[in-house]
């Protein structure tokens, strides 16, 4: 993904500045303010006092976005073993993330427990059988 660091808000209504993003970045194109993203983080924080948010990495798997929202302290909600990687490449600290992926297989506990990451989040028994073998090491 393209990386563009100054951009001015109003340039966004000359369909040329648009056209020549297109052209050098391709399509879709996603302009992203990270200023905006902070704001958006810091707001939703001040509104839930007391709320541990976890950014769903799924929604949005952009290490810009993620890189953004660490530097706030934001924690996260991690499903695969390539958000796990992300996340490792941003030297996120495994301590701010929850695994919630609904169906877990045994390579995604191990991966996700390499990394550091302790909590998971289960929804039936199937899943929590799942969890017997790394009784004390983990969190549900």
């Amino acid at each position: 993904m393209g990386v563009v660091t100054e951009l001015r808000p109003d340039r966004f209504n000359d369909p040329g500045f648009v056209n020549d993003l297109l052209h050098q970045h391709g399509s879709p194109l996603l302009v992203l303010d990270c200023e905006r993203l902070r704001d958006a983080y810091r707001n939703l924080c001040a509104a839930l006092p007391g709320v541990t948010l976890h950014y769903a990495i799924k929604a949005l798997p952009d290490p810009t976005v993620v890189a953004t929202l660490a530097a706030e302290g934001a924690c996260f909600d991690i499903a695969t073993s390539g958000e796990i990687a992300m996340l490792q490449s941003l030297y996120v600290n495994p301590r701010n993330t929850i695994h919630t992926h609904p169906i877990k297989r045994d390579r995604d506990i191990r991966d996700a427990l390499r990394f550091g990451c302790t909590t998971f989040v289960v929804d039936n028994s199937d899943e929590l059988l799942k969890f017997v073998r790394y009784r004390g090491r983990v969190a549900l």
